[in-house]
């Protein structure tokens, strides 16, 4: 893989003279006008990302596997449908898929230049790898994952800790994150829902999995432990439970789990509760519960 960085993005797209007028500021009694797509207007990304999406397109055409986010691409390898470079990826050695990605590379940087792009060199990964930040996170393709740069788990770990010299609970929930060793797997091309419903009670848990052939429903029981827990907690228990119970078969996907409680819902988009320490930490259980299957889990609420 490697990367290209716009540099001055936004300074690639020039103003007409007749709307220079709407992008202007006073500073010191003067009034300054853009020539350029300003950054701070609301939907300048949009407009920069909509312009080169042409370019990353012809990429693609050209057979470069190249993704863009505004003004950041990542590229493959060069793999076409015939001739010298149609081997399919897991049959290419490490020196062929090395050739390849150069080759990818000189096309890429080739049709950027020529639309007069400038390139950023020093955000840029111009050596091809099978490891490299990309908007935050570091893609491995050996792995087929995505990691945690190390820098900001140290700076994360450094910010937690000056909150928890305030005595906040909320901080010390997330010092698993120092022994955690997961990691997320790329997603395979595999588009395919799943649903299923659960629900909780003072005396167990129930969830049905809703399939093409018919729906299959679990149940248990809560043990003396969970027993006491809040209703919030044990809802959010049932659903760990639920996905822990269902085929083994069933990952690699999209699961869409229907529920009835907005806390619930409420502590898994805000990866926590405010109020309550123990949602929070059965709200955990649910995190680590997943990477296992590889499940993209999506709460809806149903009345």
């Amino acid at each position: 893989m490697t990367k290209c960085d716009d540099k001055s993005g936004y300074d690639h797209v020039l103003l007409s003279e007749n709307y220079q007028t709407y992008f202007g500021f006073s500073f010191g009694g003067l009034w300054l006008l853009c020539t350029t797509l300003p950054f701070g207007w609301k939907i300048s990304p949009y407009i920069y990302y909509t312009i080169g999406l042409a370019a990353s397109g012809f990429s693609r055409a050209k057979a470069i596997p190249c993704f863009l986010y505004i003004d950041d691409r990542l590229n493959g390898e060069l793999l076409t449908p015939s001739g010298p470079w149609s081997k399919l990826p897991l049959n290419r050695s490490r020196e062929y898929r090395l050739i390849a990605a150069r080759a990818a590379l000189f096309v890429v940087l080739s049709i950027l230049v020529e639309l007069g792009y400038t390139i950023g060199i020093k955000k840029s990964v111009l050596f091809p790898t099978t490891a490299l930040e990309y908007l935050g996170l570091v893609v491995d393709s050996e792995k087929l994952s995505f990691l945690m740069p190390v820098r900001k788990i140290k700076s994360f770990a450094a910010l937690r800790e000056d909150i928890l010299a305030c005595k906040s609970w909320v901080a010390w929930s997330w010092r698993f994150l120092d022994n955690c060793e997961q990691y997320n797997l790329l997603k395979e091309e595999k588009h395919y829902t799943v649903s299923l419903s659960t629900d909780a009670s003072g005396h167990g848990w129930t969830c049905v999995l809703h399939l093409p052939s018919g729906d299959q429903s679990f149940r248990d029981y809560w043990n003396t432990d969970q027993r006491g827990l809040f209703i919030s907690s044990k809802e959010m228990l049932a659903l760990v439970h639920a996905i822990k119970a269902i085929p083994q078969e069933i990952r690699n996907g999209r699961l869409d789990a229907y529920v009835d409680s907005r806390v619930m819902i409420g502590a898994w988009n805000a990866q926590g509760s405010r109020k309550s320490p123990q949602l929070t930490r059965v709200t955990k259980q649910l995190f680590f519960a997943l990477p296992s299957r590889n499940i993209q889990l999506n709460l809806q609420y149903l009345p």
